[in-house]
C-alpha cells in the first residue's frame, strides 16, 4: 500500500507539472519524433477497433495513405501497443496520452522509493523520487509523447531484478530480468545495452564462474527468442535511422558533462555514494549494477551509429539517484541524528530541484497549429476529403488533425515533403521536384486536394518547395481562393481552396498517392527509404 500511495503521489505531481507547463494543450512540436510516436499509437488503436479484418501490413498501408506520419517498423511496437490500449480506455487525445507518460515517469520514481526506503527512510526516499521527477531531462520527457521514459522504467526494473539474481542466485529474478530486458528492447532498440550489463556485473562482482552455469544463458537466449521475431520482420527498416555517428569528444560531452549538469546537486552525492559503496566488502549487488549501468549505456551509445542526445541517458538517472541515496545514507549514518540529517539533505535537494525547474521554465507558447486543424476538420460544406498540410509543420499538423478527427482515415493528409520534394531521414540530400510555379500547378491538376495550408510568412529558412508552393498559389488568384483565416483576422497559417470548373475525379488522389508514396511493407519503401522523411 505504501508503494501504491507513493505511485499516486508521483503521478499527481507529474500531471501538475504537465498542466503548469501547458503540455496537454501544446502542439506536437516539442521534438521531431513526437508526432510519429503519437500517430503510431493512434494507428494501432484504430487497427484494434477495426475488427482485425485485414493483416497489419495491409492496414498500415491504407492508414499511411491517409495519415502519412508514423514509423512502426523502425521503432519497435511495445510502446505503441500500450499507447493504443490506454487510448481505448481514456481517449485518443494528447492530454489523455500524456497521462500515460506521467504514469510511466511515476513508476520510475516509485521504484527509486522502494529501493531506498529501507536505508534512508520512507520520507527521504519519497523525496528522492520527487527529485528524480524534477530533473530537467525527466521533466522535458514527461511533457512529450516519447519513448524515453518507458525505456527508463523498464530498464531500471530489469536492473533491480538482476541485482536480486546476483544476491539470491534464484532463477525467478533472472527470468524477470530477461522479460524486462526484452520488453525494453521491444520499446526501443537502445535497450540492447542491458545485455552488456549482465556480464559486466558478473565480472565486477567476481562471479566469473557463473558464466559456466546453464542458468546464466537463460537471459541472452531468452531475450533473443522474445525479440528476434520482431527484428527479423522489421530488419529492412532498421538502418533508416542509423545515419551517422557522433564524434567521440562530442559524445563524451553530451553523455557525460550534460548528464552531470542535469543532476545538479545530486552529482557530488553520487560521487560520494560510489566511494562509499566501493569501500564496502562485498560491494552490494545493486550498488555495483548502478555504478556499471551508466558506463555501459554511455559506451553503447558512443559506439552505436546514432547522433547522441542528452535524453538518451535518461535510463541512467534512476541508478544515479539511487547512488546519491547511498551517499545521503552514508552522511546521515555518521551523524548523531541520522534521520534528521537525511531528511534535511533530501529536503534541500527537492527545494533546489523545484527552484531550478521554476526558474528555467520557458514561457508557454500558443498552439498555432490547433486553430487551422480545427478549421480543416470542422469544414462541412463541403467536407475536406483531402488536405495538404503546411511544409514547416508536417508532423505536428497531421498529429493535431488526427487527434481531433473522429476517424483518422476520414480524409487524406498530404505532406509537401513527400510529393513536392525528396530528402532523407534527417532532411539531407534535398531535391526539389518542380522547377517552376507552372510545373507545380500542373501537379495539382493531377493531385486534386481540397485545401492547401501555407505559412502566412515563411521565414528565411523555408525550403525551396515551400516557397514555390506559396508562389504558385499567390500567383494564381483565379485558381485559388483563401478560406482561412476569415477576412480581417490574422493567423500563422492560411488555407486555400482550388477553384475548380468541374468536380475532381473520385479516386484520383488515392491513385496518385499510391503511385508516388512509399507505402510501409512494400518494395517501393525499400527503394525510396534513402530519400524519404519519417
Amino acid at each position: 500500500m505504501v508503494g501504491v500511495a507513493a505511485l499516486l503521489g508521483y503521478w499527481l505531481l507529474v500531471i501538475a507539472l504537465q498542466h503548469w507547463r501547458g503540455a496537454p494543450a501544446a502542439s506536437f512540436d516539442g521534438y521531431p519524433d513526437e508526432p510519429s510516436h503519437y500517430i503510431s499509437g493512434l494507428m494501432v488503436r484504430e487497427y484494434l477497433t477495426s475488427g482485425l479484418s485485414r493483416t497489419p501490413t495491409a492496414f498500415a498501408q491504407d492508414y499511411y495513405l491517409h495519415v502519412p506520419y508514423f514509423a512502426v517498423g523502425y521503432w519497435p511496437p511495445l510502446f505503441y501497443i500500450a499507447e493504443a490500449f490506454w487510448m481505448l480506455l481514456f481517449g485518443p487525445g494528447r492530454a489523455a496520452t500524456l497521462l500515460l507518460i506521467a504514469l510511466i515517469a511515476a513508476f520510475s520514481a516509485t521504484l527509486i522509493f522502494l529501493v531506498l526506503r529501507s536505508s534512508i527512510g520512507a520520507v527521504a526516499a519519497f523525496g528522492l523520487g520527487v527529485v528524480f521527477l524534477l530533473l530537467p531531462i525527466v521533466v522535458s520527457g514527461s511533457l512529450l509523447v516519447m519513448t524515453d521514459l518507458a525505456v527508463t522504467v523498464l530498464s531500471f526494473g530489469a536492473l533491480i531484478a538482476l541485482a536480486s539474481y546476483l544476491e539470491s542466485e534464484r532463477i525467478t529474478p533472472l527470468l524477470i530480468f530477461t522479460i524486462l530486458t526484452a520488453l525494453t528492447i521491444l520499446t526501443k532498440g537502445s535497450g540492447l545495452y542491458l545485455l552488456g550489463v549482465l556480464p559486466a556485473a558478473l565480472i565486477v562482482t567476481g562471479r566469473w564462474r557463473w558464466f559456466l552455469r546453464w542458468s546464466f544463458w537463460l537471459a541472452p537466449l531468452g531475450v533473443a527468442l522474445l525479440c528476434a521475431p520482431w527484428y527479423i520482420i522489421s530488419q529492412n527498416f532498421l538502418t533508416r535511422g542509423f545515419l551517422a555517428r557522433t564524434e567521440f569528444i562530442t559524445a563524451l560531452r553530451v553523455l557525460g558533462w550534460d548528464t552531470v549538469r542535469d543532476l545538479g546537486l545530486l552529482a557530488p552525492l553520487v560521487v560520494w555514494g560510489v566511494w562509499t559503496c566501493m569501500r564496502a566488502r562485498p560491494i552490494p549487488a545493486l550498488a555495483a549494477i548502478c555504478m556499471l549501468q551508466p558506463l555501459v549505456l554511455a559506451a553503447f551509445l558512443m559506439t552505436a551509429p546514432v547522433i547522441v542526445e542528452p535524453r538518451y541517458m535518461s535510463p541512467a538517472l534512476p541508478p544515479l539517484v539511487v547512488l546519491a541515496g547511498y551517499g545521503i545514507y552514508s552522511i546521515a549514518k555518521s551523524s548523531r541524528r541520522e534521520r534528521t540529517v537525511g531528511l534535511a539533505v533530501t529536503g534541500l535537494l527537492v527545494i533546489t530541484a523545484a527552484f531550478r525547474i521554476y526558474a528555467g521554465a520557458p514561457v508557454q507558447v500558443k498552439n498555432t497549429v490547433r486553430p487551422v486543424a480545427e478549421f480543416v476538420v470542422g469544414h462541412t460544406q463541403p467536407p475536406y476529403r483531402s488536405a495538404m498540410v503546411s511544409a514547416d509543420a508536417e508532423g505536428p499538423m497531421i498529429a493535431e488533425i488526427a487527434q481531433i478527427e473522429p476517424r483518422s482515415t476520414a480524409r487524406y493528409l498530404v505532406r509537401p515533403g513527400k510529393v513536392l520534394a525528396r530528402m532523407d531521414w534527417l532532411g539531407r540530400n534535398y531535391e526539389q521536384l518542380h522547377a517552376s510555379a507552372e510545373q507545380m500547378q500542373t501537379l495539382f491538376d493531377r493531385m486534386p486536394v481540397d485545401v492547401v495550408i501555407l505559412r502566412s510568412n515563411p521565414g528565411p529558412g523555408a525550403l525551396p518547395h515551400e516557397r514555390m508552393l506559396a508562389e504558385t498559389i499567390h500567383a494564381s488568384p483565379a485558381r485559388w481562393r483563401r478560406v482561412y483565416p476569415p477576412a480581417g483576422q490574422s493567423s500563422r497559417y492560411e488555407a486555400y481552396e482550388p477553384v475548380r470548373t468541374e468536380p475532381a475525379e473520385p479516386g484520383a488522389l488515392e491513385q496518385f498517392l499510391r503511385h508516388e508514396m512509399a507505402l510501409p511493407g512494400t518494395a517501393a519503401l525499400l527503394e525510396k527509404s534513402d530519400r524519404s522523411t519519417p
